[in-house]
């Protein structure tokens, strides 16, 4: 069992400027970090999902689960005491993560070529933008979440950083690869994420390319980040922050690999080996 983790304190009436740049060096050396990625790697082969009926069926297990009694130390429910339960409706959350299981099987097929043969995490993007009917250009000006329950706001770095940004997911992505390509795609959503480089759409679109780049020899597999991040808003928020905050991509790395675990276990299908 992993040690439970520590968090930082959410703060009153704050504005927290998110790092001008996260490091990735170092990630693929990470004996941990890469550990958890073929963890993920292999339960990933058991998150496959058949059709929009499974998917709701298996998101309603999710949120029947009371993942504290599983002792998760990244997914730990207690962590949701921090953030008020969340406004999106239960409808909501089911249609959301129906819309982006269509656009994830659909786009895994269509790019399931390119991803093997070393597309770049930022030109997909792009492409999905455009298959969604997104605009596919980069922002021109700041951006920020608005004001959380207790005052609080997060900046994201300017608009010039972003090109170099992308560029460094790009590459990252590519070195860690080799070491698993489920902690590849968890780099690079955390490399969008951070670099926030659309107006809008920014979260539907990076879930969709995880799951893109997951699906280059599983194209019937999905991951239902957003029902995750609905299930567990406080953990995800912390482990998030801690990533974009303080450079600790191994604790979102952590409580990604702790998601892909509960999924699968809500599957009963063997992983083919």
């Amino acid at each position: 069992m992993f040690a439970r983790t520590s968090h930082p304190q959410i703060p009153h009436g704050h504005t927290s400027f998110v790092k001008h740049h996260i490091e990735f060096t170092g990630l693929a050396d990470n004996s941990m970090a890469v550990m958890r990625g073929r963890l993920m790697d292999e339960v990933f082969k058991r998150c496959i999902v058949d059709s929009k009926a499974d998917l709701e069926n298996r998101i309603r297990m999710l949120m029947s689960l009371n993942l504290d009694d599983l002792r998760y130390p990244y997914l730990n429910e207690e962590l949701g005491k921090l953030i008020p339960p969340s406004k999106v409706s239960y409808d909501r959350l089911l249609k959301k993560s129906s819309e982006e299981y269509t656009a994830a099987r659909s786009l895994s097929y269509s790019f399931a070529d390119e991803v093997r043969a070393g597309l770049p995490p930022s030109e997909l993007l792009l492409e999905i933008r455009r298959r969604l009917g997104l605009h596919a250009g980069y922002r021109h000006g700041p951006i920020w979440i608005v004001n959380d329950f207790r005052g609080n706001n997060v900046k994201f770095p300017p608009h010039e950083l972003v090109p170099m940004l992308l560029a460094a997911m790009d590459c990252a992505h590519e070195t860690l690869r080799a070491r698993s390509p489920s902690l590849a795609a968890i780099a690079a959503y955390l490399g969008v994420i951070h670099a926030h480089p659309f107006d809008d759409g920014n979260g539907r679109c990076s879930r969709i390319l995880v799951n893109i780049l997951l699906n280059s020899d599983t194209p019937l597999g999905f991951i239902p980040l957003y029902g995750f991040m609905m299930k567990t808003i406080g953990a995800f928020l912390v482990n998030l922050r801690r990533a974009l905050y303080f450079n600790d991509l191994p604790a979102f790395i952590g409580y990604a690999q702790e998601a892909f675990s509960v999924w699968a276990s809500l599957s009963d299908r063997p992983v083919e080996v």
